[in-house]
Parts: C-alpha cells; structure tokens; sequence
C-alpha cells in the first residue's frame, strides 16, 4: 500500500511530540550489526588492553 493511498488519506494531518530535557549527557544510539568498523574498534581495543 502506497503511502498516499486515498483510501487511507482523506486529508492532510500532523502531529507533535513534546520532549522533556535530559537529565544527563545524551548518549548516541546508533545500530552496528554489520558494521566492521566496530568490529576493528573493539579488536584494537582488545589488543591495546593485552599489551597492559
């Protein structure tokens, strides 16, 4: 189904969600899964701390 499927749409709409501030630091959330790049991260992370 067509995201301006008419049947579904009759008309224009809008929304809004009010936030509230964060109490701490923000911290980002982001998705790794098949991401190599933290693979590597965490490997040279890993290797620095075994030469400790």
């Amino acid at each position: 189904m067509a995201l301006c499927d008419p049947s579904v749409w009759t008309r224009p709409w809008s929304g809004m969600v009010r936030w509230r501030p964060a109490a701490g630091p923000l911290v980002e959330y982001a998705c790794h899964e098949d991401n190599y790049g933290m693979t590597s991260l965490l490997a040279s992370s890993r290797a620095a701390e075994a030469r400790q």
